[in-house]
């Protein structure tokens, strides 16, 4: 499978899931592979960590919370970026890790013989 395959089979699940998951309330950070739920002063994050599956693409579900007050305080030191500081969970861990205690028993395989 080339890159183009791969951007091509990696754009059609992102958009299958934003159709989904905008019923729920979800808006779509294509740049970041992250969904987000905002609210007031809070926002709940579903992120999916793309790997290289071979051929296709091995996917790590991820979740987070990011509570703005408590970011706007970690920042004053954290000495990250100002550009990277609004993409911060507070708290947040893979899927597998939360479901089965490691982020290895959950992973999903998306690729030719899956599509």
């Amino acid at each position: 499978m080339n890159g183009s395959e791969r951007k091509t089979l990696k754009a059609a699940l992102f958009a299958t899931l934003r159709d989904q998951l905008n019923g729920e309330g979800f808006k779509l950070k294509a740049a970041r592979d992250t969904f987000v739920r905002a609210h007031e002063g809070y926002s709940e994050r579903f992120m999916l960590v793309c790997l290289d599956g071979k051929p296709g693409w091995r996917i790590q579900p991820n979740v987070g919370i990011r509570i703005e007050r408590v970011e706007e305080i970690f920042h004053k030191t954290s000495g990250f970026e100002p550009k990277y500081q609004k993409d911060t969970p507070t708290i947040g861990g893979a899927v597998g890790n939360i479901e089965e205690g490691d982020n290895r028993d959950l992973p999903c395989f998306f690729g030719p013989a899956l599509a």
